[in-house]
């Protein structure tokens, strides 16, 4: 007897001891998924950018808190467009980052917890490369359009002296004591050609 209700309190405890594992479970993976939707979100105030540095240790409490150093921190100019003391990047497009890099996010190559450009939108994958110049400079263009009409005009000056005409046959027009056609039936045909021997 004494075994069964042993067996009975362990079966008890066990069920505690499940009921309470779920419970532990949920409360991580809603813990988990707090975490996932505050770090997925828009805009939050913990990254909205704060006011504009003036002082040299606002400058290093913004640069802190971008994880940069302060000597490799500058915001953007106070010029009343709101990026207040979110850091000035240089412009890296997504296309001119490694395809092939270890990236914590490769579709949008980045890595967690890097900060991005304030115009991200615009320098994406399906954006244009600023980085990489596929089309030639002003200067360039300039050079070729000024050598093609020199080009040209200098070969239509050379070949100025050279008269190009059609190798026709003069026009039969009338002349006077010209026979071109006879209205009457001619009184002296031609001779038919004498035959030829095939042989001589």
């Amino acid at each position: 007897m004494q075994s069964w209700s042993l067996q009975l309190e362990l079966y008890k405890t066990s069920r505690v001891g499940i009921k309470a594992s779920k419970m532990a479970t949920l409360r991580t993976i809603f813990k988990a998924n707090a975490l996932k939707y505050a770090l997925i979100s828009h805009w939050t105030k913990d990254w909205k950018p704060g006011p504009y540095p003036k002082t040299p240790a606002e400058r290093a409490a913004a640069a802190k808190k971008y994880g940069l150093l302060p000597e490799d921190y500058e915001p953007y100019p106070d010029d009343g467009l709101g990026f207040g003391d979110y850091p000035k990047l240089p412009v890296i497009s997504g296309g001119h980052r490694d395809p092939f890099g270890d990236w914590d996010f490769p579709r949008q190559k980045r890595n967690f917890g890097e900060i991005i450009h304030a115009d991200v939108d615009f320098h994406g994958e399906d954006r244009i490369n600023i980085n990489e110049k596929t089309y030639p400079s002003a200067n360039a263009k300039a050079l070729v359009c000024i050598c093609s009409f020199v080009i040209w005009f200098g070969l239509i000056l050379l070949d100025g002296n050279y008269q190009y005409y059609h190798p026709v046959m003069p026009k039969q027009l009338y002349k006077e004591g010209v026979v071109h056609y006879l209205l009457e039936p001619d009184d002296n045909p031609p001779s038919p050609p004498a035959k030829k021997s095939r042989f001589f």
